[in-house]
Parts: C-alpha cells; sequence; structure tokens
C-alpha cells in the first residue's frame, strides 16, 4: 500500500502506521511486517534541501541517508535537485535498521564475552548473515535484510549464551607432590582411596595426609598448598573464568599444618572454622589441632587479617597468632628468629646414611622442626619430624641422594617460628674400599739392613695406617697429615697403641715411628726399623665413608755376614722343616751366607744325616756335580763348556744334566738380579753326597738364593749344603708333602634356583679346605672333630629383585688349591603381570563353546594353570585355565543353550613356580 501525501500529512500517516503494527490491527505478525515494509512516503525536494535533512526529518536519523538513495536507485547524493519526488519507505528502513543495530549490539556482546574462543562457529554465522543483511538493504530488499538480521541476532544470542556458560566453570587441581600415605575422599566415596601424582582434584573433594607423609595441592594459577602429616583439607570451591583468565579457590582446614604459597594471579580463600580471613599474602603458615581446640597462623610475607568473636587482629611479616575454640585470637607476637644451622657445612658429601644433624638452640622454643626435601625450594618435603632437641639425624630410609634441610623452632604453644635457611647435603653410599697398592717392599722380601721403606699409592683422601713390627709384635701407627703439597709426619718417642682387632685391650709397645711423606696424590712412603726373623707389615687405607682396605707384607731381615740359614715362605710351611707343595716342580727360596754356594739332593726317607755340620775346602777344585768339574778361568767363575748357568725359574739340573756358574744371580721374588762375580770355595773330596745333588745355585751379595727343584714321590726328603766363601759348610734338610687335590665344597641342601625372599640361608661344610669365601667376601668357617672338615652357615641378602644374581664360592687348602664353584639365584618376590584378554566368541546365542586367553608374563616362570572365572547374562562359569606357552593361558567352557548374552571375564588368579600368587577382577 502506498500513501502519498506532504508533511503536514506526516503525522497522520504515523498513527495509521502505529496502528497497523499494533497486535490488536493484525492478527498475525508476519502480515504486519509484511504491511509495514511495504508502506512509504513520498516527498518533493524543496530548494535548498540536502538529502541528510530530508533523512533527518522523515526518518529521525540523518545518517540514513544512503538507504533513501538506495530507495530511489541512485547513487550519489549530488543526484538529488530540488523539485524532484523522493520515495520514502519509512517503516522498511527504520525497522531493518532496528534489526540490524540488534544483530550488531548482540554481535559485540557475544564477542566481549568471548564467543571467538568458546562458540566461533555461532559468532562466525552471525557476523556472515549480517553482512548479508546489510547487502540486502543495499539493494532495497528491506524484507531479506530484516529477515536475514533477525537470523543473525538469534545466531549472536546463541553465541552469547555459550560464552556466558563458559565464564565461570568449575576449575582444577592437582597433585603436585606427595609422599606416604596421602588419601583423597569425593563426596560420592564412602571411603578414602590412595592419591597418586599428577590426579585431577574437584571441588568438594578431601585430602588427608597419615604419619610421615606430606601433599602438594597445585591450583591453576600455580598457587600451593603443602600439607604436612597428619593434615586434612576440604576444597570448598574451585572456578575459573577462561574468558578473564581468573578464577577463585576455596579451601577449609580441617585439621593438622598447611603451609599456603600464594601466586597472586587469583582470589585464594582459606577457611578455618571459627575464624575469619582477609588474605594479603603470598606466604603463610596456619594449622589447627586434631581436636580442633586451638588454630595458629604464622605470616611470613605481606599480611593477614582474621577475625574471631569480634575482635580483629592484623598480622604482618613475621608475625604469628593463636585462636583457642571460642576465643579472639590473641595479639600479634613476633614469631621465634629462624635457628642457625651449624652441622654438617653446607655443601658437605656424608657417608653414614644417619648423618648427625646440628643447629643453634633457639631461645623460648619448646621443640622443632626438621624437614628435608629433595630441592632447593622445599616444594617436595620428603620427611619432617619434630624433635626436642637442637640435634637430630638424617632418616637413613630416605637412602643416598642429593638433599636439602632446614629447622623451624616452634614456641610451647605450637606456633611455628622463622624457618632457617636451607643446607645441602650429599648422602653417598660407598661400600667399595679404598685403592691401594704398596709398590716396596716385595711380597717375601729377604733383608740384609734393618731398615725397610714401605712405599705405594692410595686415594688422595684416603687416612693411612701403617703398622709395622715383629711377626706379632709391636706396631706403629702413622696418619696422613691434611696441608696440601708433600707433607712430612713424624711420631718421635715411646708410644702406646692398640692392635686392630686385638681383644682385652693391651697396649702394645712401640718403637720410636720414623718419617712418612704422603703426596696429594695418594703416594706414600714410610721407613721403619726390623728385627731378625720375620716382620709382618701392614697397611691400612680408610676412606671417607669409613671403607677398610688392608695389605700386607712379610720381610725376613737376616743380618749380613751371620752364618744361618733360612726358608723364604714361597712353599706352605705345616711343621718344622716340612712344607705343602701342589706340584712335584717347585720352587726354594731362602737367605744363607753372601756369596754363598748352595746345592740340594734328594735322598731316600729312611736315610740318616747329621743337622749342621760344617767343613772347610782344602784345594783349588770347586763341587761338582757328577763327573762334572767346574774349574776358575781368571778370577771369574765360568763353566769349561761354555754353557749359561741355571737361575730362578729355569728347571734343575738332575742327575747328569751339566750345571754352570754365571755372572747372574737367582732371582728372589719372581725378579731376576745380576749375581756378583767371585771365586767358588773349593772341596777337595768327591763324596757320595755330593754326586747325588740334583740341583746348585749360588746367593746373592745379601745372601738371597732360589732354585727349582722336582720331588720324585708323595713325599720326598732334600739335604741342603751351604759352602761359604771361606769354605764352611753348613747342612740342612727339608721334607716336601705333595698336596695337589682341590677342597670339597658340599651343600647341606640344594641352593634354589629362584627365591621369593630376599634373605637366602647357606649351610654346608668345607673338605680339606682352610677358607671359603662368597664372591671375595670370606665366609666364617668352624672346626670339627675331623681335622680336614670345617662347617659354615651364612645368610645373604644380596639380590635385586627379577634380576639373577651369581653365588660364586672359592675354597683353598693350605697347599693353595683352589675350588670354585658358581650358582645362579633368581629373586623373584612379585606375582605375575597380567598383560591382556580375549573371549571368542564375546557375545553368546545359546550352546556356543568358548575359549577365553589371557596373556600374562613372570620372570620365573607361570604356573602350569590359573582358575578363571567367566559370565554370561546370569551364567557363571568357574574353571582352570592350561598354559599353552608363549605366556598364554586358555580355558574352553561351554555355554548352556538356554544362556544369551556377551560373555565377560570376571577374575582370574595367575601364579608363577615360586607361589607369587595375583588375583585380576576384571569388571566390565
Amino acid at each position: 500500500m502506498n500513501i502519498i501525501c506532504h508533511k503536514s500529512a506526516f503525522s497522520c500517516f504515523m498513527a495509521l502506521l502505529l496502528f497497523s503494527f499494533h497486535p490488536a490491527g493484525y492478527g498475525a505478525e508476519a502480515q504486519k511486517k509484511k504491511a509495514s515494509v511495504h508502506a512509504s512516503i513520498t516527498v518533493t525536494v524543496k530548494e535548498g534541501q540536502s538529502i541528510r535533512g530530508i533523512s533527518e526529518e522523515y526518518l529521525s536519523d540523518p545518517n540514513l541517508w544512503e538507504d533513501i538513495l538506495h530507495a530511489n536507485h541512485m547513487t550519489r547524493a549530488d543526484q538529488v535537485r530540488a523539485g524532484m519526488a523522493l520515495h520514502i519507505p519509512v517503516e522498511a528502513i527504520t525497522l531493518s535498521n532496528q534489526a540490524l543495530e540488534n544483530a550488531r549490539q548482540l554481535i559485540r556482546q557475544a564477542t566481549e564475552a568471548g564467543a571467538k574462543i568458546f562458540a566461533p562457529r555461532a559468532i562466525a554465522s552471525a557476523i556472515g548473515i549480517r553482512d548479508r543483511a546489510i547487502e540486502n538493504r543495499q539493494a532495497g530488499k528491506w524484507s531479506d535484510a530484516i529477515d536475514r538480521a533477525t537470523a543473525a541476532a538469534e545466531e549472536a544470542r546463541k553465541a552469547l549464551n555459550i560464552s556466558r556458560t563458559y565464564q565461570d566453570v568449575p576449575a582444577e587441581a592437582r597433585v603436585a607432590h606427595y609422599r606416604g600415605q596421602v588419601h583423597r575422599k569425593r563426596p560420592s566415596d564412602n571411603l578414602w582411596k590412595d592419591i597418586s601424582r599428577d590426579e585431577i582434584l574437584m571441588e568438594g573433594e578431601k585430602v588427608r595426609t597419615l604419619s610421615q607423609s606430606y601433599a602438594e595441592i597445585l591450583f591453576r594459577d600455580d598457587s600451593r598448598l603443602q600439607l604436612r602429616e597428619n593434615a586434612q583439607a576440604l576444597i570448598r570451591k574451585m572456578r575459573a573464568n577462561l574468558l578473564k583468565d581468573s578464577g577463585e579457590a576455596k579451601v577449609s582446614l580441617i585439621s593438622g599444618d598447611v603451609l599456603a604459597l600464594i601466586a597472586g594471579k587469583e582470589a585464594f580463600h582459606l577457611e578455618v572454622e571459627g575464624v575469619e580471613m582477609k588474605i594479603n599474602s603470598r606466604r603463610f603458615r596456619a594449622g589447627r589441632d586434631e581436636e580442633k581446640d586451638v588454630a595458629w597462623f604464622a605470616v611470613d610475607d605481606g599480611e593477614v587479617e582474621i577475625r574471631a568473636k569480634g575482635k580483629k587482629v592484623v598480622l604482618k611479616k613475621n608475625q604469628g597468632s593463636i585462636v583457642a575454640r571460642n576465643q579472639k585470637p590473641s595479639d600479634p607476637r613476633d614469631l621465634l628468629p629462624p635457628p642457625r644451622l651449624t652441622a654438617p657445612p653446607d655443601g658437605e658429601d656424608r657417608f653414614d646414611l644417619t648423618a648427625p644433624l646440628a643447629w643453634e638452640p633457639v631461645k623460648g622454643a619448646g621443640d622443632y622442626l626438621l624437614e628435608i626435601s629433595d630441592n632447593a625450594a622445599f616444594s617436595g618435603v620428603l620427611w619432617s619430624e619434630k624433635v626436642p632437641e637442637n640435634k637430630g639425624n638424617f632418616p637413613g630410609h630416605l637412602g643416598p641422594g642429593a638433599y636439602y634441610w632446614r629447622v623451624t623452632a616452634v614456641d610451647p604453644d605450637k606456633l611455628p617460628g622463622r624457618v632457617s635457611k636451607g643446607r645441602f647435603i650429599r648422602i653417598i653410599a660407598d661400600n667399595e674400599p679404598p685403592f691401594l697398592v704398596i709398590h716396596s717392599p716385595k711380597p717375601q722380601a729377604i733383608l740384609s739392613e734393618n731398615r725397610v721403606e714401605i712405599a705405594g699409592v692410595t686415594e688422595a683422601d684416603a687416612t693411612l695406617t701403617i703398622i709395622c713390627g715383629e711377626g706379632q709384635g709391636a706396631r706403629g701407627v702413622l696418619r696422613q697429615a691434611q696441608e696440601p703439597g708433600l707433607r712430612q709426619a713424624q711420631e718421635p718417642g715411646l708410644r702406646q697403641a692398640q692392635e686392630p682387632g686385638a681383644s682385652g685391650g693391651s697396649p702394645l709397645a712401640v718403637r720410636p715411628s720414623p718419617i712418612a711423606h704422603c703426596r696429594d696424590d695418594g703416594t706414600y712412603r714410610f721407613r721403619c726399623s726390623l728385627s731378625e726373623g720375620e716382620n709382618r707389615l701392614v697397611v691400612q687405607a680408610k676412606d671417607r665413608a669409613g671403607n677398610v682396605r688392608q695389605l700386607e707384607r712379610t720381610v725376613i731381615f737376616l743380618p749380613a755376614g751371620k752364618i744361618d740359614l733360612s726358608f723364604a715362605p714361597l712353599m706352605r710351611r705345616i711343621g718344622d722343616h716340612l712344607f705343602l707343595v701342589r706340584h712335584h716342580h717347585f720352587t726354594l727360596a731362602g737367605k744363607t751366607y753372601p756369596k754363598g754356594c748352595i746345592t740340594v739332593a734328594s735322598v731316600p726317607l729312611d736315610s740318616t744325616f747329621e743337622n749342621g755340620g760344617d767343613g772347610r775346602a782344602t784345594s783349588d777344585e770347586r763341587p761338582v756335580v757328577g763327573d762334572q768339574r767346574v774349574t776358575e778361568n781368571g778370577g771369574e767363575r765360568r763353566a769349561a763348556s761354555g754353557e749359561r748357568p741355571m737361575v730362578g725359574g729355569e728347571r734343575p739340573a738332575v742327575g747328569g744334566q751339566r750345571v754352570t756358574a754365571s755372572d747372574e744371580r737367582p732371582a728372589v721374588g719372581g725378579d731376576r738380579r745380576p749375581l756378583a762375580a767371585h771365586p767358588l770355595p773349593l772341596t777337595a773330596d768327591r763324596s757320595p753326597l755330593a754326586r747325588r745333588f740334583s740341583a746348585r745355585t749360588m746367593a746373592d751379595a745379601q745372601g738371597r738364593f732360589q732354585m727349582n727343584l722336582q720331588a720324585e714321590g708323595e713325599k720326598d726328603t732334600f739335604i741342603i749344603e751351604v759352602i761359604t766363601r771361606a769354605g764352611e759348610v753348613r747342612k740342612s734338610h727339608f721334607t716336601i708333602e705333595l698336596d695337589n687335590q682341590p677342597p670339597v665344597i658340599r651343600f647341606d641342601k640344594d641352593i634354589p634356583s629362584a627365591i621369593t625372599e630376599k634373605r637366602l640361608t647357606i649351610e654346608g661344610r668345607l673338605e680339606g679346605g682352610v677358607r671359603l669365601n662368597l664372591n671375595g667376601e670370606d665366609i666364617p668357617l668352624k672346626k670339627t672333630e675331623h681335622p680336614k672338615i670345617s662347617r659354615f652357615k651364612f645368610q645373604t641378602t644380596n639380590f635385586k629383585p627379577q634380576v639373577s644374581s651369581p653365588l660364586r664360592f672359592t675354597a683353598y687348602d693350605q697347599a693353595g688349591n683352589v675350588t670354585w664353584l658358581e650358582k645362579e639365584v633368581l629373586f623373584d618376590p612379585d606375582p605375575p603381570q597380567f598383560v591382556r584378554y580375549d573371549i571368542s566368541p564375546r557375545k553368546a546365542k545359546g550352546g556356543e563353546k568358548t575359549k577365553v586367553t589371557v596373556q600374562a608374563k613372570d620372570v620365573a616362570g607361570l604356573a602350569k594353570i590359573a582358575p578363571f572365572t567367566a559370565q554370561v547374562g546370569e551364567y557363571v562359569h568357574k574353571g582352570m585355565m592350561t598354559r599353552s606357552g608363549q605366556g598364554a593361558y586358555i580355558g574352553l567352557f561351554q555355554v548352556p543353550k538356554h544362556i544369551r548374552g556377551r560373555v565377560r571375564l570376571k577374575q582370574v588368579t595367575l601364579s608363577d613356580y615360586l607361589g607369587n600368587k595375583r588375583e585380576m577382577r576384571i569388571e566390565r
């Protein structure tokens, strides 16, 4: 309907227009809208009248002049001239602009509410529809513009509702750290359940810690709440505005002690029954006893306002207050000062798992809270304990590692003071003895001087103890100095020293100690005096962990020029002049006169001879072996045939074999040393004894000699004759007994190949042996009535879970025969591991044969059968599964014909050969 009128008639037109859009005018909204869109007026442009003026006069908005141009199919304002008739669809322009403006406002509100994040599709659809509505309006399609603007508004309203939903959502917290027994309880739970790290906590959940336990809850803004042992808290509220990245957390402290570390990004509230709190602090502590009679508050930073029973108290930094049940809070009091830690020093390495910790006492402290953490920020407290004194011990159960420790003084009202600075400590588990080497003297060295230098090398930071004395006699002790570089230490005068391991505590007399030189690289030198005969030298190194390694040397001091004959203990001496050897070929070493000639001959066991005795050479002839004659040429001893002599490790001459003298002396202790040339003493007679000699050698300038001999039977006796350079003859004898049978190790019970407990007791006996060790550690032996049988019993715990550990037994007898025996033992305390299962078919229609397959694994081996329970509908089948190899169990059963439904595995019991069991309950 078109209405043509002038300005004077515009008021009557508007009245008619309003009437037409009133619900009483038309029954249907569509008809009213359609009628309004088609209603229009025609005006004549007056002289001097602009298009903006016309828009303001007829549309009440000068900015709608473009719509008038669009309605008259014009594009520029200068096309409008006086006298021109303009068609103005007043209501259509008004309604379309209202609809477009409404859509624009809703799109703006939705965008500000985060629609591009939370409802991107809806807001994009609203913007697109509105753009097309604008295009329709510019084309004069007012009805389409209104429809699309209305649709754009609906999409924008949908995006707004979605965005508002996400502006206030439940937030989450997670368990950042925990140790010991920590539990959670949801509102729907009847029982407490174990908690795990990184587990998500929601509104309404309770968290508690038991004795020697700890938990740290991390909120979305990195704020943290640390629950100490025997604490319980309720997460009452956790909300988040995802658009503004803000939130609010509210926690109620039920009992115990907590530490709050506030990041400051979101609102955090800690509630304590009967106390109102206003928090403006980044770090504060609070606590409540189990009886809920007393609560305390301590502020480490900022300030916290507490109010109870009408009294308000503002706690500033390093202040605290006590609030008893139904009582007003105490006035602010200064917290006790932080204890000053004294021992051990910061950063020290300790080798004892229960290292002592100490700090200076704090005046007014009732007790102290000792805390151990694995980080300097103490974000995860591994262990805490209240101690009554200013000292404690590192908890050994934490084991070796790098730790930090700190202490807090607590006053008699249970209000904790300021926390001390943390100190670093490294606990080291060192069970290895220190490195130790003795370079000199050589084992079984025979010395002609009464002083010996002990030299070698050990760990640079080890404490060195050197003990020297005669046989089982006196010992001197010298420790390394601690100064860097070359160091000297001297122990003058007569001292008293306690022999290590001696019972009764009787002191031993010690001669004045000589000077020892110790260097930073661990090298050492020590000179000590010797007594005539055997001298036992002991070098003991002790590292910082207390591990000890000890080496021994036995040297023999035979004064030069003294007429004597002694044997070096290269052979096992079991009696006077009686030795044990392992082979028919053996080495004889000892010391006698310097430059002496030693000859050895074997004799029948029943031969008689005279011990000792001497003689003197009466001619220029040298001793002979068999028919051989050795002459002297130019003052040097040379063999007539030019053959080289037998020395050290060469085979001895036997029977008619040629033996010559040379300029080399025999090797002693495995060394080959040159022998000084000198004329041999000569004998005039060629006695049958001399012709029976099986070997001959020369002693060096110190009287040391060594020669290889051969025994014929199981027990042989030898005569040894020594001729000095002056022609004196000294005779002796010794007996060799052959023992080449290794000792026998017998166990009372077979050692199992696998065990479930870490401790293993082994009993048995050692036949023919004198020493038994396991993996390098000696096993104590107990003598029995039989002289060659010893019993042993010990326990070993050197096992790691699911690792096969070798037990290497080594037995020794007096002759040096060795027996090796090795056993492998698997320590498996764990039950079999369930891997997966399968059922075929999974749905039963009645009467099917069903197969259940369970895959499992175990290091000790799975048992052959496994009980299982399956269910089809209300039908329950219990049976046995059989292991088929590859860790798979297979069970078959027949479903009754009238049973239908899904086949489910409800339970299976897995066992290994050691008896470890695991019962798996599978709920589906």
